[in-house]
């Protein structure tokens, strides 16, 4: 077959595009049947590669590098490849080829790319890539020629390190300038995604020369703004940026000195949805990036900016206080690992953002500043967040804050509040050993503390005389009301130090520790409950109840027998209220409480209206029950007691409570309470039209089965 004929078959601006991929097939086939040499094709192909028609001579270069292209084991010696580098090098000026071009150069750097004996040499590829950088206008190109320079470029980095080590600084600022501005999300992604290898593993020295310049390239694409198409599975998502443009944010610990105020000055200049944003991203780039950020004086300032500026967020603007709180747990457990670092951070913070001064002769006296500062609400939750974020982090502070705290001698909401939330924290994190180190010394002799009493101690005894305080005036009930907060953590951390009680010092909880802060418990469970069913404690009692219940209610139903045995009217009134606000907050207790006023109904009869409200309120209050029999059957066996009117309420109790148990429930409840009083058809208790519409509620099942007929 002629090679002119096909050449030009393919070259022909005038053929169809049909025409135009037959010829280049039928020419594919005789290059790889080795009929037809590549030194053949560029002679044939001479003309239309100089030809001064910008069609012809695009077509041209197309099919030289097509063929280049789909025969990738095409035998190509070192020197033709050299006077091919040469061609496509020398054309990369040629705007209207230039696509052509590089497609070419891709296919001899990559598609031939042969690791063991190079067909392209160091010095070629150095050349190119040089060219390229300075002769390409990558913006004027399209997404697909813009997309396979650089994947060329990244193979070359990757496959050529030899051109990559004498390229050094030129690479970095022609691929900056290369990416820079780019908007395809695809090309941007994998761009961005380049960034941690060029960093860490290119060009460990170099970049830190440059590494303004690359975060600028990456800042100017905060926040993501991206709508991805509907419909294609393909297609780049947000979420894919947004991790692309985490991977560039971290790609190098020297990024830190520009991303952190990038992300700070955003954070305090944009809209409430990109500060919650900058707050996320700047845990993210503190926690991905080595504590050494932080040495040196530049490393200090930015921590002390960082500080501040938080800070700052928390105490002066409320729309964004709580992401700002966020932010600092985050950064503290990003630094935790380094401990001079972490005493840096949280010293700036106390000193420098919340004007608490360090440890002196004077610490403890809570008649100095720093008791006013720490107890204010603003700077204690600043004080919370810190210790809430790791054992190290929590160890520092309760050192600073607790001793002030525990040596006050008149009791006060916010110091309760305080200690209440360093009790949370310590839970949280299973701090019990660490707690328990820290030695509460008094300031003065006559300290309310006992000398030498530890961490845990000293917090229990301090919620314990907020509750034991005397009702006299409204502070003292607020007092008992911040103070009963505390008691359901108390029970907590104490459940927690049974199986988990070592320090971050290794301290240890024995179990003469534990029985003592077991004795304190108990003491604290029975005032929550004598103060709650007074009605002294209001919500916050019910609530605490309701936490503590869940826990150790066998500990508490004696309390509440006591009350309603020995109480009745406006004061049976106040603790049944209390029941059943109980069962509406804590669905777990409703069981006990069904059981505790069911025996009302008999030995109150004068109250049975209230009982039976109560009693139908908190049964409705739950969608399932375990007690079934046990309640139906007690129901049944005081009903002889009770008036018709209370027996038909009983009756519709007994119902819903049929109705919420399970199936299993239901068939014990008919086989051992209806079936047998249909044998001995005694139908007294509530009258046989209402036993009979109980008995239909219930499954009769097999042998029973002629007892629907009654």
């Amino acid at each position: 077959m002629d090679l002119k004929v096909l050449v030009e078959q393919f070259v022909a601006p005038d053929n169809a595009a049909e025409e135009q991929n037959d010829g280049l097939n039928k020419l594919l086939i005789v290059i790889h049947q080795k009929q037809v040499t590549l030194q053949e094709l560029v002679n044939n192909l001479g003309d239309y590669l100089t030809n001064s028609d910008e069609i012809l001579r695009s077509r041209g270069t197309e099919l030289l590098a097509l063929v280049l292209e789909r025969l990738p084991t095409l035998r190509i010696e070192q020197a033709q490849a050299g006077l091919l580098i040469q061609f496509f090098g020398s054309r990369l000026s040629d705007f209207s080829s230039l696509p052509n071009v590089i497609k070419g150069l891709r296919a001899l750097i990559v598609t031939h790319h042969r690791p063991a004996d190079p067909l392209v040499t160091t010095d070629e590829v150095v050349r190119i890539v040089q060219l390229i950088f300075e002769d390409v206008p990558m913006r004027a190109l399209p997404v697909a020629v813009r997309g396979a320079i650089l994947k060329m470029l990244r193979f070359i980095v990757e496959s050529y390190p030899a051109a990559t080590k004498a390229l050094e600084t030129d690479f970095i600022v022609g691929y900056l300038r290369m990416i820079d501005g780019e908007k395809d999300p695809r090309l941007l992604m994998d761009a961005l995604s380049f960034f941690p290898d060029l960093c860490q593993k290119y060009f460990p020295n170099t970049h830190p020369s440059f590494a303004e310049e690359m975060f600028e390239i990456a800042a100017c694409y905060f926040p993501i703004s991206f709508n991805p198409k509907s419909g294609d599975p393909k297609a780049i998502t947000k979420q894919d940026l947004i991790n692309a443009l985490k991977s560039a944010f971290t790609a190098s610990p020297f990024f830190a000195t520009f991303s952190i105020p990038f992300l700070l000055d955003k954070a305090s200049s944009s809209p409430s949805s990109t500060v919650a944003e900058s707050m996320e991203w700047i845990q993210y780039c503190i926690g991905n990036s080595p504590t050494s950020i932080f040495h040196g004086e530049e490393g200090i300032l930015l921590l002390r900016t960082l500080a501040t500026t938080l800070c700052a967020q928390v105490l002066e603007s409320k729309e964004n206080a709580a992401d700002s709180l966020s932010c600092i747990i985050g950064v503290t457990e990003g630094i935790s690992s380094d401990k001079e670092v972490l005493s840096r951070w949280i010293e700036m913070i106390f000193k420098h953002s919340l004007g608490i001064v360090p440890p002196s002769g004077t610490f403890g006296n809570p008649k100095n500043n720093n008791a006013r500062s720490i107890k204010n609400g603003q700077n204690r939750s600043i004080i919370i967040a810190l210790a809430s974020a790791t054992l190290e982090s929590f160890d520092i502070v309760q050192r600073e804050v607790l001793p002030v705290a525990l040596n006050t001698f008149v009791l006060d909401e916010d110091w309760i509040v305080t200690v209440t939330s360093m009790l949370r924290c310590a839970a949280r994190l299973n701090a019990v050993g660490t707690l328990k180190s820290l030695q509460i010394v008094p300031w003065e002799q006559e300290g309310k503390v006992p000398m030498g009493t530890d961490g845990v101690t000293a917090c229990i005894d301090y919620i314990t005389r907020g509750l034991k305080i005397e009702r006299k005036s409204t502070k003292s009930i607020q007092l008992a009301k911040a103070a009963v907060v505390g008691v359901p953590i108390i029970l907590d951390f104490i459940r927690n130090s049974e199986t988990r009680n070592s320090g971050i010092s290794g301290e240890t909880v024995s179990e003469e520790d534990l029985k003592r802060w077991k004795q304190h418990a108990n003491e604290l469970m029975y005032l929550v409950s004598k103060e709650t069913i007074s009605g002294n404690l209001g919500n916050e009692g019910v609530s605490a109840l309701g936490n503590l219940w869940e826990q150790r209610h066998a500990d508490i139903t004696p309390h509440f027998q006591e009350f309603l045995k020995t109480n009745s009217g406006n004061e049976l009134k106040e603790g049944l209220s209390i029941l059943l606000n109980l069962a509406k907050s804590t669905p777990a207790a409703v069981d006990s409480i069904v059981q505790l006023i069911v025996p009302l109904l008999a030995s109150k009869p004068d109250d049975s209206g209230l009982v039976l409200s109560v009693l139908a309120q908190s049964i409705a209050n739950t969608e399932t029950t375990s007690l079934g029999v046990e309640v139906i059957t007690e129901l049944l066996r005081i009903s002889p007691q009770l008036s018709f009117e209370t027996a038909i309420s009983v009756q519709n109790i007994v119902s819903r409570v049929t109705a919420a148990t399970s199936v299993e429930n239901q068939e014990r409840i008919f086989q051992e309470i209806v079936l047998p009083m249909f044998v001995k058809k005694d139908f007294s208790l509530v009258g046989s039209h209402n036993k009979l519409r109980y008995a239909g509620t219930c499954p009769i099942k097999g042998k029973h089965s002629h007892l629907r007929k009654i």
